[in-house]
């Protein structure tokens, strides 16, 4: 399904010309996000609809740019589509809620897991399955190496499972985390939430639901080797990533815990950027590391007269994007550059160039965003 109604969209830029002007006209813009199109990535989403169920979990561009993945919530759906136009190229459908999509290095191929306990790789251009990996636990985490052939995959059961994309051969399985139940088919706490690859590969960052950040190193002989933890979090660990110059990692949290930011070589934790809502779903440096973007499901919380998470809700599912300047010398904090209102966010991911944008929501849109700098 596509909304290419002009009308719908004027009208979504109406609002979000609207809620600017509402009350942001004191933080400086010196980056800023210009709309290019939006479309519904979930079957059962709606634009800017607050709801629970339907969401567009994830969405990335091809290491061409020239497509982007999403994966539904409530659909079930994996998509592929046109980066230029927006165009459905083609959608197929598995078992259960997809959490994670991305493209093998070469992209060729489309890899999508989630509650179903499997991996499933499909043919980018037709979307013909071709391969199918099988777990004991629902996937919720994602990341594919830069030059090497990796593919590190995190479960609910609190692993981290190692695959050559080449062979689809498993290398190694780690432990993120321990609970009474992570030896089992899902862990109370033990979820491995998201998963980043250092631009070398020499290193692997994990978060989770038992509240930590790890940092691993692979080995010669593509082994995941704990190194350190970063510490600071008192909540389920939702997102991480590491600035591309290599000096700070920066994770969200649940529980408005908010997004903390620390030393990568030490450890020692730097920054701590409050809390805008109950989970900081998505973190993003852009590719030249001079921005750091984060977003989540700020006014989650009331659908209709329920109180999902008390002290969090707005009633209408909106939210921001949040944008910070990382520091430049001289200078120590992350500084607040940017609010843009959109609804929840699920997932960012940049173009190589930083330029364009693609961020999925938990209306089960997937949007496209030139990236604007002043």
């Amino acid at each position: 399904m596509q909304i290419n109604s002009n009308l719908l969209i004027m009208k979504y830029l109406l609002l979000v010309s609207l809620l600017i002007c509402i009350g942001e006209s004191s933080i400086s813009q010196p980056i800023d996000l210009e709309f290019i199109w939006i479309r519904v990535g979930d079957s059962y989403g709606k634009l800017n609809i607050e709801n629970t169920t339907e969401s567009a979990e994830c969405a990335v561009f091809s290491p061409a740019e020239n497509y982007i993945a999403s994966g539904a919530k409530k659909g079930w759906e994996v998509t592929l589509w046109e980066t230029a136009t927006g165009d459905k190229v083609w959608q197929q459908k598995a078992d259960e809620e997809i959490e994670v999509v991305d493209f093998t290095q070469d992209g060729k191929q489309v890899i999508a897991a989630g509650e179903d306990n499997k991996i499933r790789i499909y043919e980018t251009l037709t979307g013909n399955l071709e391969h199918t990996l099988n777990n004991i636990a629902a996937f919720d985490a994602m990341d594919l190496s830069n030059q090497n052939h990796l593919l590190a995959v995190g479960d609910e059961a609190g692993q981290i499972l190692l695959f050559d994309t080449r062979t689809w051969k498993r290398l190694d399985l780690v432990k993120q985390g321990e609970d009474q139940h992570a030896g089992g088919q899902q862990g109370t706490d033990a979820d491995v939430n998201q998963l980043y690859f250092s631009p070398d590969d020499q290193y692997l960052l994990s978060a989770g639901r038992n509240h930590q950040v790890k940092l691993w190193q692979i080995s010669d002989d593509q082994k995941l080797l704990p190194v350190r933890n970063y510490e600071g979090h008192a909540a389920t660990v939702k997102s991480v990533r590491l600035s591309p110059d290599g000096k700070y990692v920066a994770a969200g949290a649940g529980g408005g815990n908010g997004v903390r930011i620390w030393d990568f070589e030490t450890g020692d934790l730097l920054h701590h950027l409050p809390g805008t809502g109950m989970i900081m779903e998505t973190v993003a440096f852009t590719p030249d590391g001079k921005y750091l973007f984060t977003g989540g499901n700020e006014g989650e919380g009331k659908i209709g007269e329920e109180v999902e998470n008390a002290g969090f809700e707005n009633n209408d599912g909106m939210g921001h994007i949040y944008v910070y300047k990382a520091p430049e010398e001289g200078k120590r904090k992350f500084e607040l550059v940017l609010k843009k209102p959109v609804f929840r966010q699920e997932f960012f991911d940049f173009s190589n160039d930083g330029k364009l944008l693609v961020t999925s929501h938990e209306d089960g849109t997937v949007r496209l965003w030139g990236v604007v700098r002043n």
